[in-house]
């Protein structure tokens, strides 16, 4: 994988996150979009 790529995908992944009652976390379903995305870059 490609150094722009994974920047990318880890903006990715950083962007997505919320704050609940100061606990930071993600959605699965946010999550999942972007791990397909990082699949296909693997293949």
């Amino acid at each position: 994988m490609k150094t722009e790529e994974i920047k990318t995908l880890f903006e990715q992944f950083e962007n997505a996150a919320s704050t609940v009652e100061n606990i930071e976390c993600w959605s699965a379903r946010v999550l999942s979009a972007g791990w397909s995305q990082c699949r296909r870059s693997l293949s």
